[in-house]
């Protein structure tokens, strides 16, 4: 008996955690309703993949609407919950100042607008954003592409890349054209970039049920000119070239064994692929550094610092600035023909 009470003694002045510790508590505010419910979907699966030991995960819908997820952060705030994932741009710019005043801390390997770069290291995202997006699409236009028409969804990320990419192509883009994503027919915006004579079509979607439809509308009004995208336009199952559409797209994917073992367990575990492959890994290694972290100490300080001080993934190395942004996630952008 005096040997297992001076054990547990030793255990306890080495720092190693109770078996019982509570918890490291993240909140979860996705769109798991709307036009955007496959991102939260996929994130669902994303958890159940992880099997998280030292991290308990509670999720709640914000529609990727701003003043849902505002709601959703202090009802999980009240619930004693400080560490947060949230996968819309728009979401996270409506709760950083927040988070920023209370000492919680914001996660993502989704959110993709350049205004996130504003906020501090209460947002920690490893994704590439909108900034590293317009100089991947760039070069996808030859000069026989330009000028070009930038169609996109009224979202704060596809608007942030689409005014990013105006700025670097200038007199070279011939207008900027947006679509609601909850819109029946975008037939209207399609008519009006057939007026403009375009060389091609950049085309900046999030929600895939609208893509899907301006996909077989874009053949249907008889678009022939290449269509450029971004990397939700690649990542969807679905592809433009099942309408007839040509042209190419920026990819975001990671190589080798371990990813592919992630996409086959994946879809063993969850019953389907993963939506967003790219952003669900980022996640998984995200959530798996967590729990890691977790068993020496689940505070918001010393999550932060792990976080920022960089970490080795299952899929890659993940390199942070000080303020939170991720810096080499351009690395994993590849051009795709269609």
């Amino acid at each position: 008996m005096h040997r297992i009470i001076a054990g547990f003694v030793l255990l306890l002045c080495l720092g190693i955690p109770s078996l019982h510790a509570e918890p490291l508590k993240v909140g979860f505010i996705v769109p798991l309703t709307a036009s955007s419910s496959l991102m939260g979907e996929s994130l669902v699966g994303v958890v159940k993949l992880a099997e998280l030991q030292n991290v308990s995960v509670q999720f709640e819908d914000d529609r990727c609407e701003g003043k849902n997820a505002l709601s959703a952060y202090f009802k999980l705030r009240s619930q004693g919950v400080h560490v947060f994932y949230l996968a819309c741009s728009g979401s996270i710019l409506a709760v950083a100042p927040h988070a920023k005043q209370n000492g919680d801390l914001i996660l993502t390997t989704y959110a993709g607008s350049s205004r996130i770069r504003e906020t501090g290291d209460e947002v920690i995202r490893l994704n590439p954003d909108a900034v590293s997006v317009a100089e991947g699409l760039v070069p996808l236009l030859a000069p026989n592409m330009l000028p070009t028409v930038v169609l996109y969804e009224e979202q704060e990320y596809a608007d942030s890349l689409a005014r990013r990419l105006a700025e670097l192509l200038g007199t070279k883009m011939a207008e900027m054209i947006s679509y609601r994503p909850d819109a029946s027919s975008f037939s209207a915006e399609i008519l009006k970039i057939k007026q403009k004579k375009p060389k091609s079509i950049v085309l900046i979607p999030v929600s895939d049920s609208a893509a899907r439809v301006i996909f077989r509308q874009l053949a249907q009004h008889g678009i022939e000119v290449p269509i450029i995208g971004e990397v939700n336009f690649c990542d969807y199952p679905f592809k433009p070239s099942e309408h007839g559409l040509h042209g190419r797209c920026v990819s975001a994917k990671f190589q080798g064994q371990a990813y592919d073992d992630f996409l086959s367990r994946y879809a063993s575990i969850v019953g389907h692929a993963p939506a967003y492959p790219f952003y669900d890994a980022m996640a998984l290694d995200l959530l798996l550094e967590l729990d890691r972290a977790a068993v020496q100490d689940a505070s918001v300080a010393k999550i932060k610092s792990t976080l920022l001080a960089g970490f080795q993934g299952k899929f890659a190395r993940y390199q942070l600035s000080p303020s939170g942004e991720a810096q080499n996630a351009g690395e994993y952008l590849a051009k795709v023909e269609f």
